[in-house]
C-alpha cells in the first residue's frame, strides 16, 4: 500500500529531496553512445514534461548530445552536494530550489574535452506518488557557468 501524501504539503525530507536532486543530474549527465537512448528514457520519471523537454533542448541546444551521438563520446559527470536556495508552494505543488556544483567532461577515443564546471539550480517539485513513484520531479534545471 502506498501512501498518499499532499501535493501541496512537503512531504520529503531536504535530505531526500537533495540527494533525489543529486541523483537526477548523475543520471542525466552520464550518458555513453552506445546507451544514451535508453538512459535518455529512463530519466522521464524524474522530470514533469516541460523539465524533460527543457533538458532534452539544453542538451541539444549545447551540443553535447551531437557529440555523444556523432563523435562516439561519453560525458561523464561529477556532482557536489546540494545547497536549498528556498522552499514553499508553487500554485497546488510544494516545491524545492536546490543549487550543486556540477563538473561535467567529455571523452572519447580520440579526443575529449577538459572539465567544465557549472551551477545547476533545480526547481524540484513534489507530485502524486501515483504518477511518479519518488513523489518528487524536478521541473526546471537552470546552468550557469562557474569556471
Amino acid at each position: 500500500m502506498t501512501k498518499i501524501i499532499p501535493t501541496d504539503k512537503p512531504g520529503h525530507s531536504r535530505r531526500d529531496v537533495s540527494a533525489f536532486g543529486a541523483d537526477t543530474i548523475r543520471q542525466s549527465f552520464t550518458l555513453d553512445f552506445v546507451h544514451y537512448r535508453d538512459q535518455m528514457t529512463q530519466l522521464g520519471e524524474r522530470y514533469s514534461e516541460v523539465g524533460f523537454e527543457d533538458y532534452y533542448k539544453a542538451l541539444v541546444a549545447s551540443n553535447v548530445l551531437k557529440a555523444v551521438k556523432d563523435q562516439r563520446m561519453n560525458l561523464w559527470v561529477d556532482v557536489g552536494p546540494g545547497v536549498i536556495r528556498g522552499s514553499g508552494t508553487i500554485g497546488d505543488k510544494f516545491a524545492w530550489e536546490y543549487q550543486y556544483p556540477v563538473t561535467l567532461k567529455l571523452d572519447g577515443q580520440q579526443s575529449g574535452s577538459p572539465p567544465q564546471r557549472f551551477i545547476f539550480t533545480l526547481r524540484i517539485q513534489q507530485t502524486d506518488v501515483r504518477v511518479k513513484n519518488a513523489g518528487l520531479e524536478v521541473t526546471q534545471v537552470i546552468t550557469t557557468n562557474a569556471n
